[in-house]
């Protein structure tokens, strides 16, 4: 009978600290995450493995992490954490601070976006680095970013506006027969036969 007590005792205490203790990490299986932005809702962390996602007003205390998504899509958030967004289709990131800002102190929180079809990074904060690598389209304006920005290997790039505190550069991959016609000048190019 004692020890049955004590059991139950621990697994109270066990389930009451496990509750606001232990990280949760949120995985979108209904397709949003969503707050209010009078008041964001607070999550530990975003895993998501080859789910679409809808992220709003949300303030994410840990790291997010999304592969294969379909479509993600992040408006008005914050993350403490790193960002890792990689081998989607369509990825929207916008007005999304990255670190935390107080005052004239920030975290250094970095965002990768890599191996998408198509990446729209506009209007974000970035405390600590960002990098735009071998997506097929990327699209990235008027960022802030107080690191480095690095956007290589996009086989279709635009990229201006960005304010960028360390090293910039944002190039896309140059193919030498890019636009080459066959017949020994530049006309058509691969998925426009309209010459």
């Amino acid at each position: 009978m004692k020890n049955q007590k004590l059991l139950i005792s621990v697994a109270i205490v066990c389930l009451l600290v496990g509750a606001s203790g232990t990280a949760m990490a949120v995985d979108c299986a209904g397709g949003v995450i969503q707050g209010t932005r009078e008041t964001p809702l607070e999550v530990d962390e975003i895993v998501i493995d080859g789910q679409s996602c809808f992220v709003n007003n949300v303030i994410v205390k840990g790291d997010v992490t999304v592969t294969d998504s379909e479509d993600f899509t992040m408006i008005d958030c914050n993350v403490h954490g790193n960002a890792k967004i990689t081998q989607g289709r369509e990825v929207i990131i916008f007005g999304t601070t990255f670190g935390v800002v107080e005052g004239d102190l920030a975290t250094n929180s970095n965002l990768l976006v890599r191996n998408n079809s198509r990446v729209y990074a506009l209007i974000n904060i970035v405390t600590g680095s960002m990098f735009v690598n071998s997506n097929y389209k990327a699209d990235v304006k008027k960022n802030a970013v107080v690191g480095n920005l690095l956007c290589r290997d996009n086989q279709r790039l635009d990229s201006f506006e960005n304010e960028v505190g360390g090293e910039s550069q944002c190039r896309r991959s140059i193919d030498i027969f890019d636009g080459f016609d066959g017949f020994g000048g530049f006309g058509a190019v691969e998925g426009d036969r309209s010459n």
